[in-house]
């Protein structure tokens, strides 16, 4: 008898815990708790042109009763894609960058964070508004650190020295204003608002073959600077020469000319043959032929030439000069440092790569046949030697 009374308690008692482990998941519902901290919504914000994997602001906190294993969390909203969240500690997670932001394209985003409880339908959603704060950048001259121009020796005080020296505003909306350092005997002046070179005094090739300045632009607070290298041209060859007429290219491939000028000069004839070019089988033939005589004279060192147009849309033409025949190679960089396109020229011949038949050609499209976007890109020259990178702009 006493046996079965104390069958009949243990059995009672095993029910009774079995019921109470079963139960507290439900019965515990209302006790169980997570929420963010800020509430329904809050705000961050970061700089333009952060880096990717920076922290936006500090970490979104939320509170809880249970262990953080518990806690499941989601990330959404419309612009989600462009920002990555981990959770850095319990009750934290942390929102960061997944590439530079540009205040220029875009100055506002908005996500959403959910945290949710796995054992019970108890979640709270946070709505994030991100905002990009403006950051005052440099403007950039469009043709690199260094360049070029010619003038005629003949050529009026007050004239202009080849097209402007241009800079781009990545800030879009500054003004920029352009002034001379180093301005070298006081022979040039520089128009502020246009950066448009103009001589001062008269210029002589035979006293003064070449000059160099320094270009400065500014926007008021930020700085960029050029080396302009400005050679004085012959009068018979100056590349401010009258128009060339296509009935009178022949004049310029008098064989017994072409065997006295020196190749800096036959390069100043081709390029104007370059400039003036209608189309007509005179040019052509003319073009072709001063290649050939400037082929057997191959340049005596390689250089990388300023691509043109720059800047540009969507299309480029980089020409160069090789001293010895290579296989050549120009990578395209974008302002990152990173190879956003690689022109695979191929083998070439000791010569002069500079007309568009010849130059390298960029269509703007990176190595997935994709646009690249507007902005700042460098170019370099990989054949017998390595050339220093160049600048240049696309603008849409």
């Amino acid at each position: 008898m006493n046996q079965q009374i104390l069958t009949q308690k243990l059995s009672m008692l095993i029910f009774t815990a079995l019921f109470f482990i079963y139960s507290i998941p439900t019965m515990s519902y209302a006790h169980r708790r997570v929420e963010f901290v800020e509430g329904d919504t809050t705000t961050r914000e970061i700089a333009e042109n952060t880096p990717a994997d920076t922290n936006i602001g500090e970490p979104l906190r939320y509170s809880t009763n249970l262990p953080d294993e518990c806690i499941g969390v989601s990330f959404s909203g419309p612009n989600r894609w462009s920002f990555e969240l981990s959770r850095v500690s319990p009750g934290n997670l942390q929102l960061k960058t997944k590439a530079r932001l540009n205040y220029e394209k875009k100055n506002t985003y908005q996500v959403r964070v959910t945290v949710l409880d796995w054992g019970s339908p108890a979640t709270d959603v946070i709505t994030v508004n991100i905002t990009v704060t403006d950051v005052n950048e440099a403007p950039t001259f469009t043709e690199g650190d260094e360049t070029t121009r010619e003038i005629e020796e003949t050529a009026a005080i007050g004239a202009n020295v080849g097209d402007p020296v241009s800079a781009t505003d990545p800030d879009m909306g500054e003004t920029l204003e352009y002034s001379l350092n180093d301005n070298e005997d006081d022979a040039f002046e520089i128009d502020s608002r246009t950066g448009q070179l103009k001589t001062k005094t008269a210029l002589d090739h035979e006293t003064e073959p070449n000059y160099k300045v320094k270009v400065v632009v500014s926007d008021g607070s930020q700085i960029d600077s050029i080396i302009v290298t400005i050679n004085v041209l012959p009068e018979e060859t100056g590349a401010s020469a009258p128009t060339i007429k296509a009935d009178r290219t022949t004049s310029l491939l008098e064989p017994a000319l072409l065997k006295i000028l020196e190749r800096k000069e036959l390069q100043a004839r081709l390029q104007r043959l370059y400039a003036e070019n209608d189309g007509t089988l005179k040019y052509q033939r003319a073009i072709v032929m001063l290649e050939t005589v400037l082929a057997s004279t191959p340049p005596d060192k390689t250089v990388l030439l300023a691509n043109y147009p720059n800047p540009f849309n969507p299309e480029t033409w980089i020409p160069y000069r090789l001293a010895k025949a290579a296989n050549v190679q120009i990578p395209i960089y974008n302002a990152h440092g990173t190879v956003v396109r690689h022109l695979e020229v191929g083998h070439q011949s000791a010569g002069y790569y500079i007309s568009r038949s010849r130059a390298a050609y960029w269509d703007g499209k990176n190595d997935f046949g994709e646009p690249v976007a507007n902005g700042i890109y460098f170019y370099q020259l990989q054949a017998d030697t390595v050339s220093p990178l160049r600048k240049m702009a696309i603008l849409k």
